[in-house]
């Protein structure tokens, strides 16, 4: 084959190659848009209201503090909680170093992309605080330096979760018997309280709107059983 019959082969496979490129980007398309049409329906027949472009601070309070990372919010009500559902990505790099059989180091950067589910439910309270479970050096912090002053009394739940707050006192005045139970049973998420609105993440996406009142339901029993 001479190096003409080469060079059109080449021009047609780059060409095929963006042309499929475009099919399946109009494709993603469409597919994105029958989605939105989906979730905007769902939501005006069951009296929520969808926002593709949310204006929400949320972000402050999740990994990543992706400013522009919520692309859906669905809001309604859940347990006669004021709730809301929505989608949130972010981006990581990672980098790696390797060295070949001739000693050349080389370095290659790897870009994760994340994808989490939000819940969020309005509370009437003014306090400001995050449930975190303890990882290995909080816990060994613990046993070195004791409870801090957020600890509630509960040897179990404190030596599994740890209250972050500038308000201690009012902060662990909203863990009652009730709560600590829960938690200690796995049925709640972490969360976050912050002007008003707890709000916890997990990994996924919200894809069916229909699930949106049952992403949402463990955070409105958070919200139930806050101070009792």
């Amino acid at each position: 084959m001479d190096s003409t019959a080469i060079g059109i082969l080449c021009v047609v496979g780059v060409a095929l190659l963006v042309t499929l490129g475009i099919v399946g980007s109009v494709a993603q398309k469409r597919r994105f848009e029958r989605w939105r049409f989906e979730v905007r329906g769902w939501a005006k027949q069951n009296g929520w209201h969808a926002d593709f472009a949310p204006q929400v601070d949320w972000p402050e309070r999740l990994p990543g503090r992706n400013r522009r990372g919520m692309t859906m919010v669905l809001a309604g009500t859940v347990g006669g909680h004021r709730a809301a559902v929505g989608n949130y990505t972010y981006t990581t790099t990672s980098t790696s170093t390797s060295t070949d059989a001739n000693g050349m180091t080389s370095t290659s950067t790897t870009t994760h992309n994340h994808h989490l589910v939000v819940t969020a439910v309005w509370v009437r309270t003014p306090v400001s605080m995050t449930l975190h479970q303890r990882g290995a050096f909080s816990k060994l912090g613990r046993r070195l330096f004791g409870d801090g002053e957020t600890a509630t009394g509960h040897a179990e739940f404190d030596r599994r979760f740890r209250i972050e707050s500038r308000t201690p006192d009012e902060a662990r005045a909203l863990f009652g018997p009730a709560l600590i139970h829960e938690h200690l049973t796995g049925r709640l998420p972490l969360w976050s309280l912050h002007a008003g609105v707890l709000l916890a993440s997990g990994t996924g996406q919200v894809k069916d709107p229909g699930t949106a009142p049952g992403l949402v339901a463990p955070l409105t029993r958070v919200a139930d059983l806050l101070g009792r």
